[in-house]
This record gives C-alpha cells, sequence and structure tokens, in this order.
C-alpha cells in the first residue's frame, strides 16, 4: 500500500516542479547581458549619487561615447557653465566632464589628436563644450 503513495508523491513533486521551472523560464524577466564598457563605467561611476532628475554618471559616458568613440579614461563632476535661461548671472550648470581615448585617432589641422574631453550637462544631457585633446 505504501509503494502507490509513494508514487503519488513523487509524481505531484515531479509535476509542481516542472510547472516551476518553466513558469520561470516563461515569465522570468530576461537581464540584458552587461558589456566591458558598462562594467568600466559602473566601476568607474560607484563614487557618485545620482541625484532625482539629472542625468546619471552612466548615461553621460553613453552620450559622450556616442559622439568620439572609445574608452573612457576619467569621468568629474563640476559646475562652471552660466545657465542661459535663469536671469541670475551667478547660476551655473553642473556637469559631468568625461576624458576619452580615442579608438579612432583624428587628424586635423596636421595634429594627430587621440583623445577627447566632453562636458555633459547634468540636467538636460546635452553637451556643453568638447572637443579632441592630446593624449600621452
Amino acid at each position: 500500500m505504501k509503494f502507490p503513495f509513494v508514487l503519488f508523491v513523487l509524481l505531484i513533486a515531479a509535476f509542481i516542479g516542472g510547472g516551476l521551472f518553466w513558469y520561470s523560464a516563461i515569465f522570468k524577466e530576461q537581464k540584458p547581458e552587461l558589456t566591458a564598457s558598462d562594467t568600466t563605467a559602473s566601476k568607474m561611476c560607484s563614487g557618485f549619487a545620482q541625484a532625482p532628475g539629472e542625468i546619471s554618471c552612466q548615461e553621460a559616458i553613453r552620450i559622450a561615447q556616442a559622439k568620439y568613440g572609445g574608452t573612457t579614461q576619467a569621468i568629474l563632476q563640476g559646475s562652471g557653465f552660466p545657465k542661459k535661461d535663469n536671469g541670475s548671472s551667478s547660476a551655473m550648470r553642473s556637469f559631468w566632464r568625461i576624458e576619452i581615448l580615442l579608438e579612432n585617432p583624428i587628424t586635423k589641422d596636421q595634429e594627430t589628436f587621440n583623445g577627447a574631453r566632453s562636458y555633459i550637462d547634468r540636467e538636460t544631457g546635452e553637451e556643453l563644450a568638447g572637443g579632441y585633446t592630446k593624449k600621452q
């Protein structure tokens, strides 16, 4: 009499286990894979807190890399660009300063530049200033 009962319990356990497996396989939230640049950006940005309503450190890196291409070497926070829409002359924009080592150096006016510097507005994500530099 015990054999049919044990068999019944094992079948129920297998049915529940299989159902849970397929449920998690179908409905589980898929997380995107991290690339090397994402993990590097996360490490570089770990010391910066994100303020509500501002562009994150990682997003600033993505904006700068989309324009210049290359590997981020450094990121800093700062303020110093005057706000255009504020009547006060003392109001300054906060920015992210991104230093990039270019994948493909640029030759301009017979000079070769292998780096770029970009100042990204922390509120809007627009590039306030930027350009090519010579990295050592």
